[in-house]
């Protein structure tokens, strides 16, 4: 069965790595030359209660940690900071989300993750020979994590921008009734990844200005790198939302030019039958005596029906109407 809570612990002076137990944390808690790493992996209530009966974490953070749907937030309390953060992939058609929780105290890095991260596990898995992550403290393995989440996004973007070029080109060269819909389908991704990364934006921004002890100066620069790499998602998000408003009115205006060209058409069509009807109902009206009885009236009439069309076809072609 596989753990839901795992701990692993680095001893700066003798660079070991152990994995300790629940007890132990509270005895190396209180030391400096370690950095505690723990993974509250889809956690039940009762290990949810442990975590806060070791580390006397807020209840507002542990309420958090209960309840899903956060929205991506820096909240700073005596000792440690919280921090919501989400991964995000795609999933066939659809994005997955999934939320982090983090404490970052002194020396421990706490994450509470409600469905197993697949980053964070490989990541995990590759500690022992990462240990200089370590080395800098528990904020740098922040940063790591944090790092991890945030560039799963590019893809996502990646992926996203192709469909939205193919849909450029399907709206300018082969419009159907269906682009609509996937424009808008696709919109709705953009509008939910633009909730997801403006927070966490403010977040990393938040971070740079608001000088939290729990995070060292010389680190820094590293958390400006993901609140750049957050700057640019979201810059590409607006642009990308653009580029479909673009697209659909590129659509619409394909639309309403083909429209135009089918009116145009039948224009032209009622436009040369009209003199035509003029010519049949002038002569099939049933009245006694009516003029141009002779013979050939019948062979200037057929012929009126075939010059009337090609002389009007002519004037037309001549003033560009068709």
């Amino acid at each position: 069965m596989k753990l839901m809570i795992q701990l692993t612990l680095f001893l700066k002076d003798t660079h070991q790595l152990i994995t300790p137990s629940l007890e132990e944390v509270k005895d190396f808690l209180p030391r400096k030359d370690v950095v505690l790493w723990g993974r509250w992996i889809q956690p039940s209530e009762g290990e949810l209660e442990q975590l806060q009966e070791i580390f006397h974490f807020h209840p507002l953070t542990m309420e958090d940690c209960r309840h899903r749907n956060q929205r991506a937030k820096l909240d700073q309390y005596e000792g440690y900071i919280f921090l919501v953060l989400f991964s995000i992939k795609f999933k066939k058609d659809w994005l997955r989300i999934r939320e982090l929780h983090l404490f970052l105290g002194a020396n421990y890095l706490i994450s509470v993750e409600p469905q197993a991260l697949s980053a964070i596990t490989e990541f995990w898995e590759k500690l022992p020979s990462n240990l200089e992550i370590l080395k800098k403290g528990a904020d740098f393995l922040l940063y790591t994590l944090a790092d991890l989440v945030v560039d799963q996004l590019f893809p996502v973007l990646d992926h996203l921008d192709e469909i939205i070029d193919g849909l450029e080109s399907k709206a300018l060269t082969a419009p159907d009734k269906t682009l609509v819909n996937q424009i808008f389908h696709v919109r709705r991704k953009l509008v939910f990844l633009r909730k997801a990364v403006g927070p966490m934006r403010d977040l990393f921004n938040k971070v740079l200005n608001r000088g939290i002890r729990e995070i060292q100066e010389e680190h820094l620069i590293y958390f400006r790198d993901i609140y750049d790499h957050t700057v640019r998602m979201y810059e590409f998000i607006e642009t990308q939302r653009d580029l479909l408003s673009s697209a659909l009115e590129a659509y619409l205006s394909t639309v309403s030019n083909n429209l135009n060209e089918v009116m145009k058409r039948l224009t032209v069509v009622s436009t040369i039958f009209l003199p035509l009807t003029f010519i049949t109902g002038v002569f099939g009206m049933n009245f006694e005596n009516l003029p141009f009885t002779n013979p050939w009236i019948l062979d200037l009439t057929l012929a009126s029906f075939v010059a009337v069309p090609m002389l009007m076809l002519i004037w037309m072609k001549w003033k560009h109407w068709m």
